[in-house]
């Protein structure tokens, strides 16, 4: 599974502690571009940049390959969506095509991917 760099980030914060959990117990992966969407933030306080790195290092990060760059292309020729999202997209898909994210509708009917927000009870089938 991976895990969308919104997962990280609310997992950083000191009042999410379950999100932390899951995201450290899951043992997941993540895109390479999540480092850059996590750490890259112009305001991004030290003591946030240290939280943030022992998630990271308990997560195992994907390179972004040439066939990844292929399904991101071709998700963003598909739909309108931004680059960060197409590679994590084109990630998960070439990884099994599980994600775990708060942001469903940016990840909305991608053939092939499944996507899921921990943070919320899941919905029997049907009961949409």
């Amino acid at each position: 599974m991976i895990v969308d760099s919104d997962l990280i980030i609310l997992a950083s914060k000191p009042d999410n502690p379950d999100v932390q959990t899951w995201v450290i117990q899951h043992r997941g992966s993540i895109s390479a571009i999540t480092r850059v969407e996590v750490l890259g933030c112009r305001k991004l306080k030290e003591s946030e940049r240290m939280i943030l790195d022992l998630i990271l290092e308990r997560l195992r990060a994907l390179p972004i390959t040439d066939s990844v760059l292929d399904e991101a292309i071709r998700l963003k020729q598909s739909k309108k969506m931004s680059l960060g999202d197409s590679i994590i997209a084109g990630t998960a898909l070439l990884n099994g095509g599980e994600l775990a994210t708060r942001n469903l509708k940016d990840f909305q009917n991608i053939t092939g991917l499944i996507a899921s927000d921990p943070t919320r009870p899941a919905v029997p089938v049907g009961a949409l």
